[in-house]
């Protein structure tokens, strides 16, 4: 099944593009894109922009149709960049627009080139400890909405790892492989798309193997809700400040930030 989004400024503005309805993909609401590109008004034109977790395409698709010079997008599923292509030539702009079939960290492990502005809209509620094996219980998937894991699961720390090491979101993951691997050019500005109540302090621990019973959360969590708290053992353990950037690049300064519903929505600056 297919959706319909429309871009909302540019020489493209009003046009359709379709996005399928695969897990995880929920559009940037044309809200805040168009509180985003209001941001960006004088950062866009001309500018090598990177996408990921590109979805829909909105933001990339909304940058190219504002005069970006090109637009790299990255997605991990097969549909959906099937669904970006079609996009990219119904706009006459394959040769803008080029869509990469990969998983984010992993492209970010690669060769680097420098972007002039990065669009980062990762799926809500995800972390990924490196080399940690996760194990779903029966009727559970992965991507259902957590801090450290799925309501459920048990969180096996590989070997090596101690217990009460940080398990970091993969939003704050990307973000530090952006820096670290060379992606980002002086003065990069780069946008975070993430829950409303996110915690970008990085302090959400791992008390060892991470049991949480379904039966112990709140009754109307829902996909993007945030939750402020582990629970283990029966015993919860608050996390984080979100006024705290503290697991962010060092030399990252935050320029803007807001909130729409439950999606927060965050401008950064790289800088020397």
């Amino acid at each position: 099944m297919k959706n319909k989004l429309r871009i909302i400024g540019g020489d493209w503005r009003s046009r359709q593009l379709s996005f399928v309805d695969a897990p995880g993909l929920r559009p940037t609401p044309a809200r805040v894109r168009e509180t985003l590109f209001n941001w960006l008004q004088y950062e866009i034109f001309g500018k090598q922009c990177l996408d990921l977790y590109a979805g829909s395409g909105a933001l990339g698709f909304e940058a190219a149709s504002r005069g970006a010079k090109s637009v790299i997008q990255v997605e991990n599923n097969v549909q959906a960049c099937r669904c970006l292509k079609d996009n990219a030539l119904a706009l006459s702009a394959a040769d803008r627009i080029k869509v990469v079939q990969s998983d984010v960290l992993r492209y970010l492990a690669g060769d680097a080139q420098a972007f002039d502005v990065v669009f980062l809209d990762p799926p809500f509620g995800l972390t990924n400890p490196p080399g940690a094996d996760l194990h779903l219980p029966e009727g559970h998937r992965a991507g259902q909405p957590c801090v450290t894991n799925p309501p459920g699961a048990d969180l096996h720390l590989p070997e090596g790892r101690r217990a009460g090491q940080p398990c970091v979101n993969l939003a704050i993951q990307t973000c530090r492989l952006l820096e670290e691997n060379g992606w980002l050019a002086k003065h990069a500005k780069i946008y975070v798309e993430t829950e409303r109540h996110f915690d970008f302090s990085c302090r959400t621990f791992l008390p060892g193997t991470l049991r949480v019973n379904a039966s112990s959360l709140p009754a109307n969590l829902s996909r993007g809700a945030s939750m402020p708290r582990i629970l283990s053992g029966g015993s919860a353990m608050q996390i984080g400040n979100p006024a705290d950037l503290s697991g962010m690049p060092e030399n990252w300064r935050q320029l803007k930030s807001k909130s729409a519903g439950e999606v927060g929505y965050h401008l950064f600056e790289r800088i020397e």
